[in-house]
């Protein structure tokens, strides 16, 4: 049997879910980044996952992953610490999506930031969960 009769295993790819926690994880690292800020929306698409498939929906609050043939489309939606200048943290937030894209072998199509919310310090951790639904 020859190299190129060998069956190529390929990893299945990421569900929309898991890139966007991932997303999620590599934002929340970012200097500057206060908290994902989930929108009206977000809490409608949590609503509708768990009144019409009956679980606790797996899309991080704040991000919008939607997997397209030219690669991935990405929304964050956040909110930033003042003492870090928002451009510079809305570049360091595009880049950081782009690496948790290529870690898992995709590209990025379109990422789209949103600073929604500007705090003086970090939030306390309630408020940075999107404090209550």
């Amino acid at each position: 049997m020859t190299a190129d009769q060998h069956p190529v295993l390929l990893s299945p790819a990421p569900s929309p879910a898991e890139l966007s926690q991932a997303i999620a994880d590599a934002v929340l690292s970012v200097p500057g980044v206060a908290h994902l800020a989930p929108t009206l929306t977000d809490h409608a698409r949590r609503l509708r996952t768990a009144l019409f498939h009956g679980a606790a929906p797996t899309f991080a609050p704040g991000i919008t992953v939607e997997l397209g043939d030219a690669g991935a489309l990405v929304g964050v939606d956040l909110a930033v610490v003042i003492d870090h200048p928002s451009v510079d943290t809305a570049e360091r937030v595009q880049l950081a999506v782009v690496d948790a894209l290529a870690h898992r072998k995709l590209t990025c199509a379109s990422i789209t930031v949103a600073i929604l919310g500007m705090y003086e310090e970090q939030p306390a951790p309630a408020a940075a969960e999107g404090g209550t639904d």
